[in-house]
């Protein structure tokens, strides 16, 4: 985990502070990882997962400029994004929209905080305007 200067977590993930392979791909979960960072792994066979990812838990661990997504293959957004999504500031809302926009792929499971998340990005619910849109109840 990579924590401030307060001691608290930033973010974290199998590989926090550590060195991605080229060839590995990274995930960056705003708040919960919906378990992505399980796949591929196989404790039995001794086997690390395939992916790497990153979940972040606070906006100052974000970046403010698009460059700072370099890299990153999926950004996952879900319920337990909405605080964070709200928290960061518009430099951070810039730079992640225009990540997006440029063509970074997001994985949204929106849930019951559909309503906070998107008014907090309208951008992407102009985004996802005119997708066939599904809603699933457990």
């Amino acid at each position: 985990a990579i924590l401030d200067e307060e001691g608290r977590e930033l973010y974290s993930g199998s590989f926090a502070g550590k060195a991605i392979e080229p060839k590995t791909p990274w995930v960056v979960a705003l708040g919960d990882t919906l378990g992505i960072e399980l796949l591929g792994r196989n404790e039995l066979l001794d086997k690390e997962a395939t992916v790497a990812v990153s979940a972040v838990r606070d906006a100052r661990g974000l970046p403010d400029n698009v460059i700072g997504y370099t890299g990153v293959d999926l950004v996952v957004i879900s319920p337990s994004s909405a605080n964070l999504l709200a928290a960061m500031s518009e430099r951070q809302r810039e730079a992640f929209r225009l990540w997006a926009q440029g063509g970074g792929q997001l994985l949204v499971s929106l849930g019951g905080a559909a309503t906070d998340i998107l008014s907090s990005m309208p951008w992407l619910a102009q985004r996802m305007t005119g997708l066939n849109l599904s809603t699933v109840k457990t």
